[in-house]
């Protein structure tokens, strides 16, 4: 297994955020940022248990979700809507590429916490609970080869913390 890095290689751009989710992927968690597991995905029942206490704000931001897949969908990303634990609960993508989308773990059931997948954008935007733009190059091994997050919201609003996202499958 590979040795944990407490701090992200000296290459990243100096984002305050990033930094902190690398400190807390590494010393908190101990996640491997350059480890090559496999994702985490729910089981079916696993997956209904974590979408149970969000249901009604999946149906809420549906029309809304839609909207904003209309306008990223044709360019390869998925939209991924994400419980307060970091399970993706409701998921939007190219019918053509959902097989690969489910491979690298953005569907439903994938998990995005920290404290599994290290850095990357859903996680740190929960850790930190508020927006956290990131780029491929600002996440770890292990959520770079999954995904190329483009935007993450996150809502503050409901008692539940949901957040959004848009990822494409990279070749990494």
């Amino acid at each position: 297994m590979s040795p944990v890095p407490s701090q992200p290689s000296v290459d990243l751009p100096d984002r305050g955020a990033v930094r902190a989710s690398w400190q807390r992927s590494a010393e908190h968690y101990r996640v491997a940022q350059d480890s090559r597991q496999a994702p985490w995905i729910l089981t079916a029942q696993e997956l209904s248990a974590s979408r149970a206490p969000v249901d009604e704000l999946i149906g809420i931001a549906a029309h809304e979700n839609d909207r904003l897949f209309a306008a990223v969908g044709n360019v390869g990303y998925a939209l991924l809507f994400t419980a307060a634990d970091g399970v993706v609960v409701d998921v939007r993508g190219d019918p053509a590429r959902i097989q690969q989308f489910k491979h690298w773990g953005i569907w439903q059931g994938g998990i995005w916490a920290e404290s599994v997948e290290g850095t990357n954008g859903i996680g740190t935007c929960i850790a930190e609970r508020r927006p956290s733009p990131f780029i491929a190059a600002t996440t770890s091994a292990r959520g770079t080869r999954r995904s190329a997050a483009a935007a993450h919201r996150c809502s503050t609003q409901t008692r539940s913390w949901s957040q959004l996202s848009t990822s494409a499958p990279t070749n990494r």
